[in-house]
């Protein structure tokens, strides 16, 4: 299965992290919802914008992706009105880790 890359700015348009996930309408959905707080963009593994998030809606889709739109919309309701519950597995958890406490890749 193919990865998307999300993001979650902060009040100055910053991000901190690159987040890898599974490359499904559901998790786009998730991530999304679960950072409601916050802009967010998703992205292709070519860091190509497929959608941006705001407040737990979807904001702009990329034309490419407009066949999406009325499936992630039903699947982002769903979580808004606790129809629908699950995790976000990132695949990126443990070379964040390696990042952080200084260990090589190579």
């Amino acid at each position: 299965m193919s990865h998307v890359i999300g993001y979650v700015f902060d009040s100055n348009d910053q991000y901190e992290d690159k987040w890898w996930f599974d490359d499904t309408i559901d998790n786009y959905a998730q991530f999304i919802y679960m950072n409601r707080a916050y802009n967010v963009m998703i992205t292709d593994a070519a860091d190509i914008m497929i959608c941006t998030g705001m407040y737990g809606y979807i904001d702009q889709l990329n034309s490419q992706y407009q066949h999406i739109l009325p499936e992630l919309r039903d699947v982002i309701t769903a979580y808004q009105f606790g129809d629908k519950t699950s995790t976000l597995k990132f695949v990126n958890a443990g070379y964040r880790l390696m990042v952080q406490s200084g260990m090589s890749l190579l």
